[in-house]
């Protein structure tokens, strides 16, 4: 008796991966809710939120990306 746990998924060639820019979720402005596709470092305390150009705090190096 042979197991066919997870057979569909390597035979569609499903990786489990989201890459579609339709499903991707992007983090809002905490300013203006417009989705962030980059942030800017203008000084020591003060980043840019692109592309909407809202000033935000700079992303926490001690949090991780994946939360």
């Amino acid at each position: 008796m042979t197991d066919d746990t997870g057979a569909s998924d390597a035979q569609s060639g499903d990786t489990g991966t989201t890459d579609d820019p339709e499903t991707v979720s992007l983090p809002r402005c905490p300013r203006c809710g417009t989705p962030i596709t980059q942030t800017s470092m203008i000084g020591p305390g003060e980043a840019v939120a692109g592309p909407c150009g809202c000033r935000v705090a700079p992303p926490d190096p001690d949090r991780s990306g994946s939360d």
